[in-house]
């Protein structure tokens, strides 16, 4: 049997935390030594190092980040949006490893679901045409949302993700401005 490193992104509602956990396949024979996850914020260019032990399932904050010094969990404020690059090594950490890009978008998503919930609670407001239209609307920003997250993960297109993320949050700051203020 072959090690073959892998790792998850565990999605959260809290956009102060990030949990990853090893969902790796380790050769029995072999023991796991020198288990290094390095994690690269969003437009900075040297990693967040950290040493972590096989199986790991590990929640990471803005002040273990560096970002934000906090003394307890109120202190902690929202991670930042945008690609993560996460890579996860054991020794020998130079061959065996495996690297990952990440769209973190937590506020947003926050964002959408509260124009969703305010759309439909206020929808007696609205003439059916309306509430179609909006409906429409924010179903349209929901796949710019999903398009973003897999151009970045899955087709390994960062720019083009973040073009459709910023995208996606230009049309959901319209829709708060125009659709949802008598909404709220």
């Amino acid at each position: 049997m072959i090690t073959k490193l892998a790792i998850q992104e565990i999605p959260t509602k809290d956009c102060r935390t990030l949990r990853i956990i090893d969902n790796s396949s380790y050769n029995p024979d072999i023991s796991v030594t020198c288990s290094i996850l390095e994690i690269t914020l969003p437009g900075k260019d040297c990693p967040v190092a950290f040493n972590v032990e096989k199986d790991f399932n590990t929640v990471f904050n803005s002040s273990l980040l560096g970002i934000h010094k906090a003394n307890c969990y109120s202190d902690l404020i929202p991670l930042p949006e945008g690609v993560y690059k996460i890579k996860y090594s054991i020794n020998p950490n130079s061959i065996l490893y495996e690297e990952y890009e990440y769209l973190r978008n937590c506020q947003q998503l926050d964002t959408y679901y509260k124009a969703v919930c305010s759309l439909f609670k206020n929808r007696c407001d609205l003439s059916k045409k309306e509430f179609e239209e909006q409906r429409k609307k924010l179903e349209w920003i929901k796949d710019l949302i999903d398009a973003a997250k897999y151009n970045v993960e899955e087709c390994n297109n960062s720019d083009h993700g973040l073009e459709l993320y910023d995208e996606a949050k230009n049309l959901l700051s319209d829709f708060n401005n125009s659709c949802c203020n008598n909404c709220k």
